[in-house]
C-alpha cells in the first residue's frame, strides 16, 4: 500500500518489504517500490506536459539512500521544469552521447585498420590465395608505412597523390595497382559504416602514370635455353603443355587453358582406342 499522509523516514524505508511507499511535500512524487524478490527501487512519478502520468527510475535502495533519492528527485524536477519530460530529456542525452562516441570512434579509425579490414573481409573472399598474398604484400609495403598511422577521415587527395607519385618513380605498374586497391579499401570502409557515408573517397581524381605496353620477348639464346630446361623442370605435365602451346601458337595463358576440343578441327584423341595396324589399313 502507498502511504500518502506521512513523509518517509530512513527506518520506514528500511523496514518496508512489499508494495509502494510515497513521500510527501516538498518531495512529492518520490516513490519506493518494493518487490517480493526483496529489491527496492526509487521512482520519480510526475505528469508530462500533456498531463499524462509517467515515471523515471532514480536508483536502487540501499545503494541510494533516502536523502540521495530526494536529491535526485529535485534534480529530475528541475529538468522537468526546464526541458519538459525527464525521460525524453534522458533519452535525447543518451542519443547525443552515442553520436559523440561514434564520432570519436570514427575519428580514431586508422588507415592501417581500414587496410586490414579490407584484406580480411573483402579480399579474402574474392581472390585466390596468390592474389590475396600479393594484395597484402603490396598494401603493407607501400601504403602502411606512409599512411597507416593516419586517421582515415584525415586522409586527403593530396596524401594519396603524393603516395602514388612516389611509387610511380619506382614502379609505375605497382602505382596503378596500389591506387586501385586503396580505392577499394576506402569504399569498403564507407560501406561498412566505419566512416561517415558522406565521406568522399580521397582516391577520386588521383592520376596514375600511363601504362606502356610491354614488348619484352625471349632472345634466340633465351628461347633455346628455355626449351632445353622445360622438359626436365619440376613443373607439372599440364603446365609444360601450356607453356609449349604458348610458344607455338602465340596465345596468352588464359586463352590456352580455356581451349576446348570443339575449338580444334581434329577430333579428340581417345587413349583407350586401339591403334590401327598397317595390315588393317591395307585390308580396307
Amino acid at each position: 500500500m502507498s502511504n500518502t499522509n506521512k513523509a518517509l523516514d530512513a527506518l520506514t524505508v528500511k523496514r518496508h518489504r512489499e508494495g509502494v511507499l510515497s513521500d510527501t511535500a516538498p518531495h512529492k512524487g518520490l516513490r519506493l517500490v518494493a518487490n517480493k524478490s526483496g529489491s527496492k527501487t526509487w521512482i520519480y512519478r510526475y505528469r508530462n506536459v500533456e498531463g499524462r502520468l509517467r515515471q523515471i527510475k532514480l536508483g536502487e535502495y540501499p545503494s541510494m539512500s533516502l536523502a540521495e533519492a530526494r536529491s535526485a528527485l529535485l534534480g529530475q524536477r528541475a529538468i522537468r521544469n526546464e526541458h519538459g519530460d525527464p525521460r525524453e530529456f534522458k533519452q535525447a542525452k543518451k542519443e547525443t552521447q552515442r553520436t559523440i562516441n561514434e564520432q570519436k570512434r570514427k575519428q580514431g579509425y586508422l588507415v592501417s585498420q581500414m587496410v586490414e579490414h579490407y584484406l580480411s573481409e573483402h579480399i579474402s573472399h574474392h581472390r585466390a590465395h596468390k592474389g590475396q598474398a600479393e594484395c597484402r604484400r603490396m598494401l603493407e609495403a607501400d601504403v602502411i608505412p606512409e599512411l597507416g598511422a593516419m586517421p582515415v577521415f584525415g586522409v586527403k587527395r593530396s596524401h594519396v597523390h603524393e603516395l602514388i607519385q612516389k611509387i610511380a618513380k619506382r614502379a609505375p605498374r605497382i602505382a596503378c595497382m596500389v591506387k586501385v586497391e586503396l580505392h577499394g579499401a576506402f569504399e569498403h570502409a564507407i560501406a561498412a559504416g566505419r566512416v561517415d557515408m558522406d565521406y568522399v573517397n580521397p582516391t577520386f581524381g588521383v592520376k596514375t602514370p600511363k601504362m606502356k605496353a610491354r614488348t619484352r620477348a625471349f632472345t634466340d639464346a633465351e628461347l633455346v635455353q628455355f626449351l632445353n630446361w622445360l622438359p626436365g623442370s619440376k613443373l607439372s605435365a599440364a603446365m609444360k603443355d601450356v607453356l609449349n602451346l604458348m610458344l607455338f601458337t602465340g596465345c596468352r595463358g588464359g586463352e590456352i587453358v580455356s581451349i576446348e576440343w570443339k575449338n580444334s578441327k581434329r577430333p579428340p584423341i581417345t587413349p583407350c582406342q586401339p591403334a590401327v595396324s598397317s595390315d588393317a589399313v591395307a585390308a580396307r
